[in-house]
This record gives C-alpha cells, sequence and structure tokens, in this order.
C-alpha cells in the first residue's frame, strides 16, 4: 500500500491562508510572502499580468522531492514527506511560471530557517531536481556557503539522497563522487 495521495496545491493555499489569517504564526516575510501569494492568485488572466500559476509545474518537484530519503536520524531512509512550509516554498519557486514562455517567475529564492528544521534537506533535494528533472541539459547547480565545509552541510546529504533514493542514479543516469555529482550524458553537475 502506497503513501496517500497529496493535493500539493490545497495544502500550498490553505498554508498562505493560515499564515495570512494569524493561524500559523510566522516572521513578517514569510506573511508578506503568503499574502502576495494570495493577491497573485487573483491577478491571474487580468490585463497586464504576466504570470500564471501552473499547479503541475510545483507538484512534479513535490513528488519529486518526497521520493528522496531522509539522511539522518530516526528517519534515516525513509522518505522525505515535507511540511506545508516546505511544500509552499517548492511550489512557490516551481509553479509561479511566466504565461508567455512558462519558464519559471522566480529565479531566486531566499528561504530563511532557524537551526535543526531541515532547511539543508530540503535545499539538497531541490538541487537533485535541478541537476536532472529541470528539463535542462548542461545544468550547473551550485551550492554555496561561506565556507567549503558549510556547503557540504547540503552536498553530503545529496549525495547520500542520490546513493539511496530507489532508481535514482539508473533512471536519470547520475554518477555520485566525492566533490560531484554528475550526469555524462546532459553534460550536467551538482558541486559544493
Amino acid at each position: 500500500m502506497g503513501r496517500p495521495v497529496k493535493n500539493y496545491e490545497a495544502i500550498t493555499l490553505k498554508y498562505a491562508e493560515d499564515v495570512v489569517n494569524g493561524e500559523i504564526l510566522a516572521a513578517r516575510y514569510t506573511i508578506l510572502a503568503c499574502q502576495r501569494h494570495l493577491d497573485d492568485l487573483e491577478k491571474i488572466g487580468s490585463k497586464n499580468w504576466r504570470y500564471d500559476f501552473d499547479p503541475a509545474k510545483g507538484i512534479r518537484a513535490c513528488k519529486f522531492i518526497e521520493n528522496m530519503p531522509h539522511t539522518k536520524g530516526k528517519w534515516a531512509g525513509k522518505p522525505f514527506i515535507m511540511e506545508p512550509w516546505q511544500i509552499f516554498i517548492v511550489m512557490s519557486i516551481f509553479a509561479w511560471v511566466d504565461a508567455e514562455t512558462g519558464l519559471r517567475r522566480f529565479r531566486r529564492a531566499e528561504v530563511h530557517v532557524p537551526r535543526k528544521n531541515g532547511k539543508s534537506i530540503l535545499a539538497a533535494a531541490i538541487a537533485l531536481f535541478m541537476l536532472v528533472a529541470d528539463h535542462e541539459n548542461g545544468a550547473e547547480v551550485y551550492v554555496g556557503a561561506t565556507s567549503e565545509k558549510q556547503a557540504y552541510e547540503v552536498f553530503r546529504p545529496a549525495t547520500y539522497m542520490a546513493n539511496n533514493a530507489p532508481k535514482f542514479k539508473s533512471t536519470y543516469g547520475v554518477e555520485v563522487y566525492k566533490s560531484n555529482i554528475i550526469v555524462p550524458k546532459k553534460g550536467s553537475r551538482f558541486e559544493p
């Protein structure tokens, strides 16, 4: 018996609404991001509004991420089941697109989360998605940090995920090394 099917679009909407109406306590910029999401949904299809919310693109990323394994502690090896705040982030990054080109609206995302809340594992899974499933030949994915040691705090979980997700390497033609993950057929690489 598989996991229940999630309605990522509904989870995203409910999270944004709950943050804006105060049911979920959040910082100012989170509240503003959620309000922007709700306001922008209202603008879709109106004159001079160039963006669309394409849930299928965000759902694809969410499903990919939730097929990656957790990397530490009691959840190590089990599927990475995202919390609503994580789903909101992924849907915001991947589902908002330019209505004409279909390209992502947001090319940069800043995620500020306290320690021990899963930001490294989320970043690692997003990086792997962008390496192999973002329809980009020659993808270049880099983890940046204030030090190389800190960059490995995201890269190391990504190598664990790549080595331990069922069929990941064979499906995408991935090779995992100490200091990079590559897809030779597509000329793609992921490095700290």
